[in-house]
């Protein structure tokens, strides 16, 4: 697990460089797979929402890009501070993130979505899950049964649903995705001590459940 957290920290730099305001050109990053699992992390970098420039969900890029080297699912993370929050703004506005995701998981038959955020320290949660009170999954809780079967294995055992946010803008990431396409779509909000490097054991779990469930996802 040593070589997986080196790869996680390597990867965050893309994100972190010029103080978390990203390193490439584009806006995004698109890497293509071949498992029909789509993650996504919106807020890999700083984002702009009302004005206001927010700090970003630290690790949640590298571990998308991480996830897509263990499991070979598709990923697509915010790359740039582009002044778009892609979770917070109308398609097109968002510079094509939301799109992007209609294109792919239009074009590769993605069956899922995982859009990966960060939740504060001092929530009482380690992590929450958000479908809009099954809105967003179809009211498949089978799915949210497997996802917190596969964290529980791996010691993450205060999950919680709907508890902070809920995603009933259709503005947001997944709320948009069920809309437009009824494909199940998941926000996963992963508390702060699952992203620390100050706590990798707790990095480890979050990376074997996401792993764990992807790989054993039912298609």
């Amino acid at each position: 697990m040593e070589d997986k957290l080196t790869r996680l920290y390597e990867l965050e730099q893309i994100f972190s460089a010029n103080k978390y305001n990203g390193t490439v050109n584009e806006d995004y990053i698109y890497i293509k797979g071949e498992l029909p699992i789509l993650v996504s992390a919106p807020h890999a970098v700083k984002q702009t929402n009302k004005n206001h420039i927010k700090f970003p969900d630290t690790i949640t890029g590298g571990l998308a890009l991480l996830v897509n080297e263990l499991t070979d699912c598709h990923v697509i993370t915010k790359a740039h501070n582009d002044g778009a929050d892609p979770n917070n703004s109308d398609m097109g506005i968002d510079n094509g993130y939301k799109e992007k995701i209609i294109e792919v998981m239009t074009d590769e038959n993605i069956k899922l979505l995982i859009d990966l955020h960060g939740l504060r320290g001092d929530r009482q949660t380690d992590v929450d899950i958000i479908t809009h009170f099954g809105m967003t999954i179809g009211q498949d809780i089978t799915i949210i049964d497997e996802l917190k079967r596969c964290l529980k294995e791996n010691g993450i055992l205060n999950i919680s649903e709907n508890k902070y946010y809920f995603a009933e803008s259709e503005m947001v990431i997944v709320h948009k995705i069920w809309n437009v396409l009824k494909i199940p779509s998941i926000e996963l909000e992963i508390n702060w001590h699952y992203r620390n490097v100050c706590e990798p054991n707790n990095l480890i779990k979050i990376i074997k459940s996401l792993e764990q469930f992807i790989t054993n996802y039912k298609i």
